[in-house]
């Protein structure tokens, strides 16, 4: 029988052993992770159980990131204090195709607080029987890009720092279309001009 990894019962390679750094016999990815994991949990390795908690482990990856950048938050709530309060709004458009309307309209409101910052897209034209959709993702990551661009370029790209946002999209407009819409355009064309959009929005902060 062919043998297996013991955490995660993947089928491991021919010739694959247990040796004295890896004893259980875990797989390349399985002991890479274990291992990435001994610099914050007391120093060197410890051999691994022959059974892990995948999840439990990976919890503990997310705590372990959460107690060594506990500022990434207060970081951006700190960046956010130094732009103007107010609300700052913009609209644009999309050429259209023969199978839409001739333009399709994006609009923003951002409303910056004292350390918060919030991206209301309500008013953007409803999603098109045309690629000429996004999703909720590409729309999301457009105002994670501005943000890091205008506050700190080098900021660590990571959820803790995106935590002083609220992102409001409309379901079912062209920036968060509802399948079966396509999106084949999204990261070429739509997401683009979302960056306009906000860019157009904040040219005076």
């Amino acid at each position: 029988m062919r043998p297996a990894c013991p955490r995660c019962g993947s089928y491991l390679r021919a010739g694959h052993t247990p040796t004295p750094d890896n004893p259980h016999g875990l797989c390349d990815p399985c002991l890479s992770l274990v291992a990435s994991c001994a610099p914050y949990i007391g120093g060197a390795p410890e051999p691994a159980p022959s059974e892990v908690n995948l999840v439990e482990l990976v919890a503990g990856l997310a705590l372990t990131h959460d107690a060594l950048h506990p500022g990434e938050p207060l970081h951006v709530r700190e960046a956010l204090k130094a732009v103007p309060k107010g609300v700052y709004e913009a609209g644009d458009a999309i050429g259209g195709t023969p199978r839409t309307r001739e333009f399709i309209r994006i609009r923003v409101k951002v409303t910056v607080e004292e350390d918060t910052m919030t991206f209301d897209f309500t008013g953007t034209d409803p999603q098109v029987s045309d690629s000429i959709n996004s999703n909720l993702a590409c729309t999301k990551a457009s105002c994670y890009y501005i943000v890091k661009a205008l506050l700190d370029p080098g900021l660590p790209p990571n959820i803790g720092s995106y935590r002083p946002l609220r992102i409001i999209v409309p379901e079912g407009c062209v920036i968060n279309a509802k399948a079966p819409a396509a999106v084949g355009n999204s990261t070429i064309i739509v997401t683009a001009k979302i960056v306009d959009v906000l860019l157009l929005s904040l040219i005076h902060i």
